[in-house]
């Protein structure tokens, strides 16, 4: 069985987290990924409790495609800031940038997270916030690396959110990542549960029986 990490202070930095929304699940049938149910609950919802359980009490979601079915969710609780973006059909970066702009204070660390990744749980948080406090000296940026893959969420510092959004390029999040590959801590891990999400219907029968999990849609 594996041991439950404990929350750790983190020398009471402020972590604020980023909930990307706002897409139209083309692949889905055009429904809200974010809204289906694992185990009789909302995706979103686990995620939020998720979040909350991890001591990140600072949480925006970006909303866009399906807006008024997500809002509808999660507008209930009044600790979230919620932003909508006009133009979703921009993509996912075009949410990511609004979101960091629209960040209620100025946290230490922002934790970008994708809302369709069903396995993500408290531990896996902590395991990517020890990371990060972990990191190797002069590094700013932090995401997993799975078997050679790419994951999410992704951890930037405060400081480096600030230079991104001083940048009137118009780069995105991610080629600013690009760009800076000397600040970036690729963290290699063999938690799948950072590469894991749902795109397809293919993907729900996956999952269901790889974890047996309840999935509906």
């Amino acid at each position: 069985m594996m041991n439950t990490v404990k929350p750790a202070t983190h020398n009471n930095r402020k972590t604020a987290a980023l909930i990307l929304a706002a897409g139209e699940g083309s692949r889905m049938g055009g429904r809200p990924k974010c809204l289906i149910q694992i185990n009789q609950q909302p995706m979103i919802l686990r995620q939020l409790q998720m979040l909350k359980a991890s001591a990140i009490a600072q949480i925006t979601v970006v909303t866009g495609f399906h807006h008024e079915k997500i809002e509808a969710v999660i507008a209930t609780d009044t600790s979230l800031h919620i932003i909508r973006n006009p133009a979703p059909e921009n993509g996912q970066q075009s949410s990511v940038r609004l979101g960091l702009e629209n960040l209620p204070d100025q946290p230490d660390l922002v934790l970008i997270a994708l809302a369709d990744q069903p396995l993500i749980d408290e531990n896996d948080l902590q395991e990517l916030l020890n990371a990060f406090d972990a990191r190797p000296a002069e590094t700013e940026i932090l995401y997993p690396v799975v078997g050679g893959q790419r994951g999410n969420p992704v951890l930037m510092s405060g400081a480096c959110v600030r230079e991104f959004l001083k940048d009137t390029s118009g780069i995105t999040a991610r080629q600013y990542i690009g760009l800076h590959a000397c600040s970036v801590y690729k963290y290699s891990t063999q938690n799948d549960h950072f590469i894991t999400d749902l795109d397809t219907e293919e993907d729900l029968t996956t999952l269901r029986n790889k974890t047996g999990l309840n999935i509906e849609i």
